[in-house]
């Protein structure tokens, strides 16, 4: 699939917003404006988990649209043909959106519904333009109850029909007038909202993705555009086309002469030139359309919701340098330490420390640092904070299915089976992953500590179990305590170590050697190594390896690495420049120059 759906259901309740469906009754839901679209783009979005379940969602929307645009422009042309890349505009504008990786479903749905709604009240006004006028205007209030702002597109689209394609123009002015105002009442006065809540309901003018994207903004712009301007396109084309046929001279037989083909004619009458129009089209929003780096973190986040942590680096090392933030990088320092290579190959990609927790000042609280840090807190064996993250989450997401899971987790490790219970049961709920929260509700019937459950096991083991200050978030003070805790926890030591080292505590680092062997290690990791030779030449004095061996690799690189820099003199800007290349996967790299992930082989 040219898009994957799971990767946006994937970044549900921390990139994207979680599409909740309402934990009320159905008629509250219906009562909020909008209400009807959102609720059925919730339903929808939930379908994004299944690979050709969700394409088949996203293939149906844009039928949908194109189908219904396509149904305007006949009855606004008479019959007459419409070019075929103007039919598949508005299909491509949803593939477009969804190529950027967003969720606008319930903006997209609210206006299917409002064109639809278009095309039945244009074919009432071809034989009734009065009834279909004061039906419209009607319809339009119910409509912006059901899908917001389309209703101000269907109003629209109905009066330019009515005036232009059924030339009466006093009729037309009545949905064009009566809706607004039918909006700001319902709005203002029955909904309390203000005048721009009401009119920019569910529309390309407000919500997230259209703040954050422009081209989504203008995509959908386009889309609720394309009606009105459609209608008016297309009954100037018509009527073009009938004073062009009325102005061709007659034979004896009554029948018009062929006029003579233009340079489209010559071509087969324009049909070849639309399709390769229409060819080229899709191949411009293939491939023009895309948000890499969207796409690629949004891979890593699926990899690791997947435990495929080769994979989460992999798509990590894709995006470019000038796209790497906070989260890209905390993503691959949790998919490096699962896969316990953290010390090992953390400075072959960009490293700062406020990644490495999320928990300075520096990373702002938001939904994606509220996900991140409960998930990588859980597996640390911090399950006070990981609770507190994720109750966050949870309130500002609903029930999202992952937050349920790691929240019900958390109590179980605790030994708080009815909590855990209560979470389980609200999973259960869910329309795509009951099977799942079942099958935890029977293993908690079977058993109350859950000791089958791996994960449950694991945090049990890894538990920050002595009393400890809460709300502290200081990263040293927390790996610290995490290690008195358990000695064994080899997660907790490679996060330790990977702070020592990007906050240059180099002592520290040669004396974490002497616990690699009772951790299993079976060599120095290769950063520690290059650290411990940098404390080694600044000391002069030999670090203990206890009974371990700096390999020949590292040793030699960093003769070279001091034989480079010495050759080139004080100057550190042109040593940087002239260094990455060779040595900017290195700790020697980063201690020097404060960067990293600089290395050809990044």
């Amino acid at each position: 699939l040219v898009i994957r759906p799971p990767l946006i259901y994937s970044a549900y309740g921390v990139f994207i917003d979680y599409p909740a469906l309402s934990t009320g009754t159905l008629a509250e839901t219906l009562g909020h404006p909008g209400g009807a679209a959102s609720y059925l783009a919730a339903i929808l979005a939930q379908l994004y988990y299944y690979p050709w379940v969700g394409g088949v969602v996203v293939a149906a929307l844009a039928l949908s649209l194109g189908v219904g645009f396509e149904r305007l422009a006949a009855l606004c042309r008479e019959g007459r043909h419409t070019p075929w890349p103007i039919l598949l505009a508005p299909p491509l504008a949803v593939v477009a959106i969804h190529n950027r990786y967003v969720m606008v479903l319930d903006v997209l749905v609210g206006l299917a519904l409002g064109i639809w709604a278009a095309v039945l009240m244009c074919r009432v006004a071809g034989r009734r333009p009065w009834v279909a006028a004061i039906a419209s205007a009607v319809l339009a209030g119910l409509l912006w109850q059901a899908a917001g702002g389309a209703a101000m597109v269907f109003a629209l689209t109905v009066s330019l029909y009515i005036a232009l394609a059924g030339r009466c123009w006093m009729a037309g002015l009545v949905p064009a007038v009566v809706t607004p105002a039918a909006v700001w009442v319902g709005g203002v006065w029955l909904a309390v909202l203000t005048g721009g809540q009401a009119f920019l309901r569910l529309t390309p003018f407000a919500g997230e993705a259209f703040a954050t994207d422009a081209v989504v903004r203008a995509t959908a712009a386009g889309l609720f555009a394309w009606g009105p301007v459609l209608v008016v396109g297309s009954v100037v084309a018509a009527r073009w086309g009938h004073k062009v046929d009325a102005g061709q001279p007659k034979k004896h037989g009554g029948k018009g002469t062929r006029p003579k083909p233009g340079w489209l004619g010559r071509l087969g009458s324009g049909r070849a030139v639309e399709g390769v129009l229409a060819v080229g089209l899709v191949a411009a929003v293939v491939l023009l359309s895309p948000q890499a780096h969207r796409r690629r973190l949004f891979e890593a986040l699926h990899d690791a919701r997947n435990e495929q942590w080769a994979d989460c680096v992999e798509a990590i090392r894709r995006i470019p340098l000038g796209q790497y933030d906070f989260y890209c990088n905390h993503l691959a320092n949790r998919a490096l330490g699962r896969l316990g290579a953290l010390t090992e190959r953390m400075f072959c990609l960009p490293q700062g420390r406020p990644a490495l927790l999320l928990l300075t000042a520096d990373v702002p609280n938001s939904r994606a640092k509220f996900a991140l840090l409960g998930l990588c807190a859980a597996e640390l064996g911090h399950l006070n904070l990981a609770q507190r993250m994720g109750y966050e989450a949870l309130e500002g997401q609903g029930p999202c299915p992952w937050v349920l899971e790691l929240l019900a987790t958390i109590h179980a490790a605790k030994d708080q089976p009815e909590a855990a219970r209560v979470l389980y049961t609200a999973l259960a709920r869910d329309i795509v992953h009951y099977d799942r929260g079942r099958a935890y509700l029977a293993m908690l019937d079977k058993d109350a500590e859950m000791t089958g459950q791996p994960r449950v096991r694991a945090m049990k083991a890894n538990m920050w179990g002595q009393d400890h200050p809460y709300g502290v978030e200081d990263e040293q003070f927390i790996l610290q305590g995490l290690l008195s805790s358990n000695a064994g926890n080899k997660a907790a030591f490679e996060y330790l170590m990977a702070y020592y080292l990007l906050t240059r505590q180099l002592e520290k680092v040669a004396a974490g050697v002497g616990r690699l062997g009772e951790l299993g290690y079976r060599r120095i990791p290769t950063h520690i190594e290059e650290a411990v030779m940098i404390y080694s030449s600044m000391t002069r004095q030999q670090v203990p390896l206890f009974g371990m061996q700096m390999s020949p690799q590292t040793v030699q690189r960093y003769n070279e690495f001091t034989a480079v820099l010495k050759r080139l003199g004080g100057d550190k800007g042109t040593a940087m420049g002239a260094m990455a290349a060779d040595f900017g996967n290195s700790y020697f790299f980063y201690y020097m120059f404060n960067v990293s992930g600089a290395g050809a082989d990044r």
